[in-house]
């Protein structure tokens, strides 16, 4: 029996998920990640676990066919970390290191987490059915991935689909992005500032709003669920977000044209009360031709990373 191994390292976790070699999930493990831990420390208790995960499933490591990797940050050639934020890595070889150290001796690769999470939709998600696809992932940032003929758009350095990063702003903002940047998408649309522009506009006036009192105790849950009951700056935050974010959509829809854009990430479980917003504006602003690419809600969840990691490696017959 070949199995494969797709892990999801993030920066609070890392998650390791088992598939079959019918691309079945059959078990899934996490281990404590963070910015505290040195990379060589977290990398052997990532090997650790995952010879464990084998042996408590009675599987010798010579069935392993791969593990494939998707990493918060940006990839080179499909085996170099360039640099990683959230786990406070700078450049890291972590195939060399897996293969050299850690002595696996299987295919391993390694992509960015959003790119990753992006192949797992069209390998199992809600693209199942297409082959090109731009992803974005809305959450504390903004992360994007893009998806062409069932291969990941990269780059020449790792950045393919930083959709977050885009300076579409008119107006910089006086507040820097976590990039450096000023006209960022990611300083409207991420699930911090669409909260901070909900305080911009309580702010402004003594308008009544289900919001108030404004202390920044509420969610974006509360924002969308606001919008759902009429609230009228509720309903101007997500027109804003949305038409901001539906105008970037419309950019990469006239320079990738993809058979459809999937929405993920957190503040895509407001479902509908943010897709039909975000529609009409892309709408407004996209090119004739891609005027109705559709524009749908992710269904892979957390577990994307795991299942686009695991495609990573597994054969083309069998992923295909």
């Amino acid at each position: 029996m070949t199995v494969y191994i797709g892990i999801d390292l993030g920066g609070t976790t890392a998650k390791f998920g088992l598939f079959d070699d019918k691309g079945n999930l059959c078990k899934s493990v996490s281990i404590p990640t963070g910015k505290e831990k040195e990379q060589n420390v977290l990398i052997h208790e990532m090997a650790v676990r995952l010879r464990t995960l084998l042996a408590e499933e009675n599987l010798a490591e010579s069935e392993l066919g791969g593990i494939g990797i998707g990493v918060p940050g940006p990839v080179v050639g499909h085996a170099i970390v360039n640099g990683c934020v959230n786990l406070s890595w700078g450049v890291v070889p972590l195939v060399e290191m897996l293969r050299e150290k850690e002595e696996f001796i299987c295919p391993i690769i390694v992509e960015n987490d959003a790119d990753v999470a992006a192949l797992g939709e069209v390998w199992q998600g809600a693209a199942a059915d297409k082959s090109s696809i731009v992803f974005v992932i809305i959450g504390t940032g903004i992360g994007g991935g893009v998806i062409l003929n069932n291969q990941i758009l990269s780059g020449t350095n790792g950045a393919g689909g930083e959709i977050g990063h885009m300076p579409i702003l008119t107006e910089p903002f006086d507040f820097a992005c976590g990039c450096g940047g000023h006209h960022c998408l990611e300083q409207v649309c991420s699930a911090p500032n669409i909260i901070r522009y909900a305080g911009v506009l309580l702010a402004q006036s003594d308008e009544p709003s289900s919001l108030r009192p404004y202390n920044g105790g509420y969610d974006t849950r509360a924002i969308f669920r606001g919008t759902e009951n009429g609230d009228p700056i509720c309903r101007r935050v997500v027109d804003h977000v949305t038409d901001v974010l539906g105008r970037g959509l419309a950019v990469l829809g006239a320079t990738i044209d993809p058979e459809c854009f999937v929405i993920g990430g957190g503040v895509s479980n407001a479902g509908e009360v943010l897709l039909v917003p975000l529609r009409e504006a892309y709408r407004r602003y996209a090119f004739f031709a891609t005027r109705e690419t559709p524009i749908v809600r992710a269904t892979l969840g957390n577990k994307a990373g795991m299942i686009g990691a695991a495609r990573l490696v597994f054969p083309l017959e069998v992923g295909a």
